[in-house]
């Protein structure tokens, strides 16, 4: 599957079943594990950067990051250009997406980058998502 796939089929699980249903992301996890990874972290990171203001923007973030979480897949991605694309959109509830960064990037890289956007930023609510993500890797 590629990435646009993978991302159908993660955010159609979400909207059928929630994030809530353990055999469904026991199936899921089943089926992404045999994806590349590059591919698989493209689409679970795409999930949070296109949840809009949606009913199921929460139940899609749930469920991307608790496979990101169960999978741990590696990202080619730029840590700056993932942390710009997602932080608009993500719920700050979701706490798998910090610390799965947090796990690929690694704890004082993904600081770094926070406290970078951070000093830029006038955004209110950015800045609360920012801190928040600082704040779910123990920072």
């Amino acid at each position: 599957m590629n990435s646009t796939e993978i991302y159908f089929k993660v955010v159609d699980s979400a909207d059928r079943f929630g994030a809530a249903n353990p055999q469904q992301l026991e199936f899921l996890c089943s089926v992404l594990s045999k994806c590349e990874s590059d591919a698989l972290s493209v689409a679970l990171i795409d999930v949070f950067a296109r949840s809009g203001v949606i009913k199921t923007s929460f139940e899609r973030q749930e469920l991307a990051g608790q496979i990101l979480e169960r999978l741990k897949p590696r990202c080619f991605l730029v840590l700056t250009d993932v942390i710009r694309s997602t932080i608009s959109h993500w719920n700050v509830s979701v706490e798998q997406l910090p610390r799965y960064l947090a796990h690929v990037y690694g704890k004082a890289a993904l600081i770094m980058a926070l406290e970078n956007k951070l000093e830029n930023e006038s955004d209110e609510k950015i800045i609360h998502a920012l801190k928040t993500m600082r704040w779910w890797i123990g920072e």
